[in-house]
């Protein structure tokens, strides 16, 4: 096994390697919701670049917007579409599917980087934390049964239009105007 082994309390953990948690949150999805999120903050401001002062702000919420929802989601989705991950050969390097994340660990890192996500957000401001508290939320409806929206004809796709189509526009107004 590919582990990192750690003390944690009076036992030892074995805890994933960070870059298979970093393939749990495929850093290729993260401008998927990155490009929406600045799109909002385009209309929020009617600039290209935003002031310098708003930088540091934005920068977090891209994080939040990026790497820990997508970790989260991507981490639960992957823990309850185990089952036919198996016997899709596209999935074969999927940390999951080789052992290097197990799935007790991906529910873990989908609830941590949720929590993470929420906490990191209440940085950029109120509204956009509740935005992300909406949007694990969506994430873990769209995964877990029993709702497992991906599942319901009409409401994979309205989940996702909602999440990115929605959220992310919202999400970059609400960095730009923390309340």
């Amino acid at each position: 096994m590919d582990y990192v082994t750690t003390l944690v309390g009076p036992r030892l953990v074995r805890v994933p390697r960070a870059r298979d948690v970093l393939a749990v949150g495929r850093p290729a999805f993260w401008v998927v919701s990155v490009v929406p999120y600045y799109v909002g903050v385009l209309l929020a401001t009617h600039r290209l670049v935003p002031v310098v002062a708003d930088w540091p702000r934005l920068l977090v919420g891209a994080v939040v917007m990026g790497p820990l929802l997508w970790l989260s989601v991507l981490a639960i989705n992957d823990a309850y579409d185990l089952p036919g991950d198996l016997i899709n050969p596209r999935k074969s390097k999927s940390p999951l599917l080789d052992g290097r994340v197990s799935l007790a660990e991906a529910k873990w890192l989908a609830v941590a980087a949720g929590v993470a996500s929420v906490g990191v957000a209440f940085f950029v401001g109120t509204t956009f934390a509740l935005g992300v508290v909406l949007a694990v939320a969506l994430g873990f409806a769209y995964s877990v049964p029993p709702v497992r929206l991906k599942t319901r004809a009409g409401f994979d796709v309205a989940a996702n239009s909602l999440a990115l189509g929605t959220f992310g526009p919202l999400a970059g107004w609400a960095a730009v105007n923390p309340t």
